[in-house]
């Protein structure tokens, strides 16, 4: 019988996660009297058919040598990816409150391979970015899904529940007094809720009502007569159910 032939090898997987197990088997046309099996990861083994486990990622030369002399390698043959960790944050762009949030993707981990974005939020939002901004309809709270991903199927999906609130941005001074600055007492919000928003004087005098999705005062009574400088305290609401907001507080006026 020869002792040298013709030799090749197969494996039961050539791609997958970190700790994949691959088993690996030869063929050859020589008499065997010895098997030596190179991993690429700095093992070995001596086994005809033996199993293996890679728990690092990389692309990894595997090699078998029959009979000491008879061998054949092939580069890159086994593709192992990391699996990654899925994480992120969130906050809203204006940071005192707002219906549009920022998504941000977390570090998922180092690998040789790069890996993929895929987000996913419960009123059907979706974007396949690192980071991406999404304006919900009303506040409340909603799912936001993050799948991580990467060439050879590593994969790990992360499901949080966030809260999308309206906190109005309310001035604490304004100075009606018809110098085209700051003439005006406007209050942020997000543009969509309907509020009633209240004036009164520090006896418990109203002296301003309105219902609008814009909140915007002159320093007039309801008469159209200026009202005098000083402080005033305000009650802002939510009327139409999209939001529980209830903001109260003082401000000044000077003119």
């Amino acid at each position: 019988m020869p002792l040298f032939g013709q030799t090749d090898f197969s494996a039961s997987k050539t791609v997958g996660c970190d700790s994949l197990t691959v088993k690996f088997t030869y063929t050859t046309t020589a008499s065997v009297t010895s098997v030596l099996w190179r991993f690429g990861d700095n093992t070995s083994s001596t086994e005809t058919s033996p199993q293996h486990t890679y728990s690092t990622s990389g692309l990894f030369l595997v090699s078998v040598i029959i009979n000491s002399t008879d061998s054949v390698g092939k580069t890159g043959y086994i593709k192992i990816g990391k699996t990654p960790k899925a994480d992120f944050g969130y906050h809203d762009t204006l940071g005192f409150g707002s219906n549009t949030i920022v998504f941000d993707a977390k570090d998922p981990g180092a690998s040789l391979f790069p890996f993929d974005f895929h987000w996913s939020t419960s009123d059907g939002a979706s974007a396949d970015t690192r980071a991406f901004f999404h304006e919900f309809d009303t506040t409340g709270n909603y799912l936001a899904k993050l799948i991580v991903n990467d060439q050879y199927g590593c994969a790990d999906t992360l499901e949080q529940t966030i809260v999308v609130r309206d906190k109005l941005n309310v001035p604490n001074v304004f100075t009606p007094n018809e110098d085209n600055f700051n003439d005006l007492f406007v209050v942020k919000g997000d543009d969509k809720t309907t509020y009633s928003f209240k004036v009164f004087t520090p006896a418990g005098v109203k002296v301003f009502e309105s219902k609008s999705k814009i909140i915007v005062w002159d320093g007039r009574m309801f008469s159209g007569d200026t009202v005098r400088e000083g402080v005033y305290y305000y009650i802002i609401q939510s009327l139409d159910g999209t939001s529980a907001i209830k903001q109260t507080g003082f401000f000044y006026l000077y003119r």
